[in-house]
């Protein structure tokens, strides 16, 4: 793959779907359902898991934040004009022992919302954006989390 879309690919979906998370009026309105309002005008979403000295994510709960990223070449000639597939999870996280499992799939709901859509990015013009699948987990700690898996089809520019 060319190493200038394997450093900025990622980078660019995920600036954008920060903006777009930020932006996003559904998932306001169900942090707010939620009892979380805005920090600084930010919503709850980070860059990582937030995590504690033993590793466990701190709270306050709940919030999002970006989890693993992939490109690969969506074409098998490699080039540096050629596109590039984006895949890009984002977590939900919350805390299970006062909502249960209700507070992440809403949250997640309306990530999918804000995200599954072509989305404007620096260097590159998206032409497919989609969800590839959403999975939702009990985690060992009484934390619930949901994961958005979504898929992006990019041109350089």
């Amino acid at each position: 793959m060319c190493p200038r879309m394997t450093q900025i690919a990622a980078d660019a979906v995920q600036t954008a779907a920060f903006a777009a998370l930020q932006g996003s009026t559904g998932l306001a309105s169900v942090f707010a359902a939620l009892g979380v309002s805005r920090v600084g005008g930010l919503l709850p979403v980070f860059d990582h898991v937030p995590r504690g000295a033993d590793g466990s994510p701190t709270k306050p709960y709940p919030f999002v934040a970006f989890g693993s990223a992939q490109d690969v070449p969506a074409s098998p000639t490699n080039t540096c004009d050629a596109e590039v597939e984006s895949f890009l999870d984002v977590e939900i996280w919350d805390d299970a022992s006062s909502r249960g499992r209700t507070g992440t799939k809403r949250l997640a709901a309306a990530v999918v919302v804000a995200l599954a859509r072509i989305l404007t990015l620096t260097g590159f013009t998206m032409t497919v954006a989609g969800v590839e699948v959403v999975r939702h987990f009990d985690e060992a700690n009484g934390v619930a989390r949901s994961v958005v898996t979504l898929r992006y089809l990019m041109d350089p520019d």
